[in-house]
């Protein structure tokens, strides 16, 4: 039996709660229909999955954990509405998205119905509600950082004359403060993150997606290792696999942004670089440190014309000429052996291996 007949039955189960969930809220339009709009786009449910596999890896009961496993698919769906408002997506899983079908106004609100909906299916489970907020706002400083390392303006950046000028603007639009006032706490996953990064601009990045990708999934892993009973132990080693779980996941997902086609991807490739959205990730930071005089000039030129005939094409043989693929390839090999080393603290219960092959299926995925 292969992964995906494994996972189906949990699927349906999590998909039928859902449904059910949504179906008794009284909602007017347009948001009850972009709620549903988002929720029926797809989806690998894989969140509420990890929190319900990862209560069976310490010999836990699923049923404790449906709810807070739901709450955290919907905390999930709320964030891509205001994703793809922030990014101008036109297509999520091959689906017009919700602020082009509707309008931004309609994601936003609809963003915020399903947060609110998600805190109030655990309200009375206040051991576990504060590591949900702080998820949230780890999320939101994620997503500020990802905002602020898009280097939109476009100008600033193709009058720079080295590679030196080129990453003083990556580290001010990285580092700015989007959000005044806002404090921002020294995550303790930090330590983790220096351990296999080589350089300021790398660790910029994992910081960054740490919070955006990471936090929900390693939310999810230790959600259900705490409500399945687990020991300290097992709950350190399922919250440790979440974490470095999500960074691969995330890291993939960049690099599929580039390396897929359309179909497969359920929108255009590249979009960001074709929006001008010159987004801080693995293969750009090191592309941008590799990238000999002639190819960096090159590159910037490209950059300036991304919309026009096969500039794209040419901006991705460049990336990949330099080793930016490979490299990108290989850190993701790198961070999946630490998810296993922590998993394998586990006794082995079947979901055990099943933890095991969704690492397999992150790195692997074409979408």
């Amino acid at each position: 039996m292969n992964l995906q007949e494994r996972l189906a039955p949990k699927i349906e189960i999590i998909n039928q709660e859902i449904q059910q969930l949504v179906g008794s809220w009284d909602l007017v339009d347009p948001l009850i229909k972009a709620i549903h709009h988002i929720l029926k786009s797809g989806g690998k449910r894989m969140r509420p999955m990890l929190t319900l596999l990862s209560c069976e890896a310490v010999g836990g009961d699923v049923n404790s954990v449906m709810k807070p496993a739901i709450s955290i698919e919907l905390i999930h769906n709320a964030s891509l509405l205001w994703d793809d408002v922030l990014d101008e997506d036109d297509l999520r899983r091959g689906r017009i998205t919700v602020h082009k079908k509707w309008n931004k106004n309609t994601a936003i609100l609809a963003g915020g119905t399903l947060a609110s909906k998600a805190l109030e299916l655990i309200s009375n489970k206040p051991d576990i509600l504060d590591l949900y907020l702080k998820s949230i706002g780890k999320m939101i400083e994620g997503q500020v950082l990802d905002v602020s390392s898009s280097l939109n303006a476009t100008t600033q950046l193709f009058k720079s004359k080295s590679e030196k000028e080129i990453f003083e603007i990556l580290r001010k639009r990285f580092r700015e403060r989007a959000i005044e006032g806002m404090e921002w706490e020294e995550s303790k996953d930090l330590l983790l993150l220096a351990d296999f990064t080589d350089f300021e601009e790398e660790r910029d990045y994992f910081e960054m997606i740490s919070y955006k990708t990471s936090a929900l999934i390693k939310l999810a892993t230790r959600i259900g290792a705490i409500l399945g009973g687990g020991t300290q132990g097992e709950i350190e080693a399922l919250t440790n696999y979440g974490f470095y779980l999500g960074l691969a996941f995330q890291v993939r997902d960049d690099l599929i942004g580039l390396i897929s086609d359309e179909k497969t991807l359920g929108k255009p490739i590249g979009s960001d670089l074709r929006q001008g959205k010159f987004k801080l990730n693995l293969y750009t930071i090191f592309a941008l440190r590799n990238l000999d005089d002639e190819n960096l000039r090159e590159f910037l030129k490209l950059m300036q014309k991304i919309e026009q005939g096969d500039a794209f094409q040419k901006i991705r043989k460049i990336i990949d000429d330099c080793g930016a693929i490979n490299y990108t390839r290989d850190k993701i090999q790198l961070i999946v052996q630490k998810a296993r080393d922590h998993l394998s603290l586990l006794n082995d219960y079947d979901s055990k291996a099943v933890l095991n092959d969704l690492i397999t299926f992150t790195i692997e995925r074409k979408f």
